[in-house]
């Protein structure tokens, strides 16, 4: 709602209050935000909005995704016993093992953004 009368009360709708309540067809079972789209691990794919809830694209993934992290402009599933790695167009690019010495978490806090398994956002050797 735009203000442009004095007496008309204006109503601030943040990103979260326009998205709160937007449906999906299956339960969520992760997500993550990056640069103002909202990706989101469905059961057997990935779904991308904007950030007003506006459906923007999907993919098909294997089921099982325990998190899901987007940065480097990549996108990181962490599965049960590996991570795979996939573009914004759904391609997958990379597939390792969890816990292996070729595994890497992000770390959004740091300026480096890889750090070894454990350290950080996801920490697939923590999963059993």
């Amino acid at each position: 709602m735009q203000c442009d009368d004095v007496q008309e009360e204006c109503v601030f709708l943040s990103p979260y209050q326009k998205i709160y309540g937007f449906e999906v067809d299956s339960d969520i079972q992760c997500f993550d935000i990056y640069i103002d789209m909202l990706y989101i691990v469905l059961d057997g794919n990935v779904s991308i909005f904007d950030l007003t809830g506006k459906y923007v694209n999907h993919f098909a993934i294997e089921a099982e995704v325990r998190d899901i992290v987007v940065e480097n402009e990549m996108i990181y599933l962490l599965y049960p016993t590996s991570i795979v790695l996939y573009n914004f167009e759904g391609d997958r690019k990379e597939t390792w093992e969890a816990c292996s010495e070729n595994t890497f978490t992000l770390n959004k806090n740091s300026s480096s953004p890889m750090k070894p398994c454990g350290h950080t956002l996801i920490s697939p050797c923590s999963f059993s």
